[in-house]
């Protein structure tokens, strides 16, 4: 059996309320809140339990389990099991010294949705690796993107990308879509440079169109000519793999490993 037992006062027990119960199939407290109509103030009306405090540090509510297994805090619901709210931390905080902060399982769907409507959906940082997958990750565009004119991930949606250190591949290959890696440089030339462009280094630095037969300073072409897109870089001329490159009319097919010349 369970049941509230009265507060002697105050020096003797802090509770306002404190319940006690000797069976594993009873509730010390139980709340229940029978009304069928739609709170005004969902989460805060409404509520089987509520849990107020204004101590600095302290928990609205808290729950703790001291035998061997179980949770501390459990919920159930149609919607979700548990809900957090702040408006301005963090709807919901997690610690664990020896396990796993957060455990998200789901049998057919989603593991972990995460979202945000104007800043960094997941950040992740650890003492070794800060995410380890085990299966395909798959990286696609933002459906919708935070309008604002200087979100920087505005000319990189879809991407992946590396400020600082290495892409490591210990197994297996690089396999891409499209055909060559570019690199970018500047160009001398004003007007813009149509794809397929050879082009060559001017000796500051820059590219220019070729315009001399037998030219050695070749350096690229303009990637993205004909069907062909850069897959690796965001560059300008590609540097290796496959590109259309423009060529006189009239001169036939370029068989596979057929020496080309500027001209």
């Amino acid at each position: 059996m369970g049941g509230v037992i009265p507060t002697p006062g105050p020096l003797e027990n802090p509770n306002l309320v404190t319940g006690q119960t000797n069976d594993p199939n009873a509730n010390a407290i139980f709340g229940r809140n029978d009304a069928t109509g739609k709170s005004t103030e969902p989460g805060v009306h409404g509520a089987g339990v509520f849990g107020l405090t204004v101590s600095p540090g302290a928990a609205g509510v808290f729950g703790a389990n001291n035998s061997a297994k179980g949770v501390g805090v459990q919920g159930s619901g149609p919607e979700a099991g548990l809900s957090g709210f702040s408006n301005s931390g963090s709807g919901l905080r997690a610690n664990s010294n020896q396990g796993s902060a957060i455990l998200a399982a789901s049998d057919t769907g989603h593991g972990l949705d995460v979202f945000s409507n104007k800043d960094i959906a997941i950040f992740a940082q650890g003492g070794t690796f800060s995410g380890v997958f085990n299966g395909a990750l798959v990286v696609n565009k933002a459906p919708t993107l935070n309008p604002e004119p200087n979100n920087p991930a505005t000319p990189i949606d879809g991407s992946i990308v590396i400020n600082d250190g290495n892409l490591f591949v210990n197994k297996g290959d690089v396999i891409l879509g499209n055909a060559d890696c570019t690199e970018d440089f500047g160009i001398s030339e004003a007007r813009e440079m149509e794809p397929g462009t050879v082009m060559i280094l001017n000796g500051e630095e820059e590219l220019c169109e070729s315009s001399t037969p037998y030219d050695r300073r070749v350096a690229g072409v303009i990637s993205g000519a004909g069907t062909y897109k850069p897959r690796i870089g965001s560059g300008q001329a590609t540097r290796t793999g496959r590109s259309r490159a423009a060529c006189p009319d009239g001169q036939g097919i370029l068989q596979s490993g057929r020496e080309v010349r500027t001209s």
